[in-house]
């Protein structure tokens, strides 16, 4: 969560911690909320996460700029490089080193 907090709040960003996943464990103290539930592949998952984070935003009188979704079996070594101002970033990685800003 490190290399995914600290480039945003360099820039005054205080990210929320969001987990969705088949079976809640134990999580990391960080995870604001986590939420279980079956999915069928990727695209149910997202969809699903998504209305439950909009319920999250009604009941905690928030508002999100953007997500940053992160598979589980991803290893970041290094910060993620700040996006800016853009709506919408993907990246698929197969394998990488060194990423930098």
């Amino acid at each position: 969560l490190l290399h995914v907090s600290r480039p945003l709040q360099r820039h005054g960003d205080v990210p929320d911690f969001l987990l969705c996943v088949d079976q809640v464990k134990d999580h990391h103290a960080d995870i604001a909320e986590a939420w279980a539930f079956p999915a069928k592949d990727q695209y149910q998952r997202i969809k699903e996460c998504l209305k439950r984070v909009l319920l999250r935003e009604e009941r905690v009188n928030t508002s999100y700029d953007f997500f940053v979704r992160l598979r589980p079996d991803l290893l970041l070594l290094s910060d993620l490089p700040w996006t800016g101002d853009a709506k919408c970033v993907g990246a698929r990685l197969r394998a990488a080193r060194h990423i930098e800003g």
